[in-house]
């Protein structure tokens, strides 16, 4: 994925965090389902930022 970076001035590399699906399965079934509010809470967060690969700034407009 590609995103236009305001402090690089230019069209770059973007990426963003994700959860680790793995261990919040985990999680949420040694916690009978209670840890699955915080998982999507935790995930709703991460996944709104995408973040500069070269400078590792926020990024504010996406390429497609």
């Amino acid at each position: 994925m590609e995103g236009y970076c305001g402090r690089c001035l230019k069209q770059v590399v973007v990426w963003r965090k994700k959860t680790s699906i793995i261990l919040n399965s985990v999680l949420t079934v040694l916690t009978a389902g209670i840890w699955f509010f915080f998982w999507l809470k935790s995930a709703k967060k991460m996944n709104k930022n995408w973040i500069c690969a070269e400078c590792g700034n926020e990024v504010y407009k996406i390429m497609q």
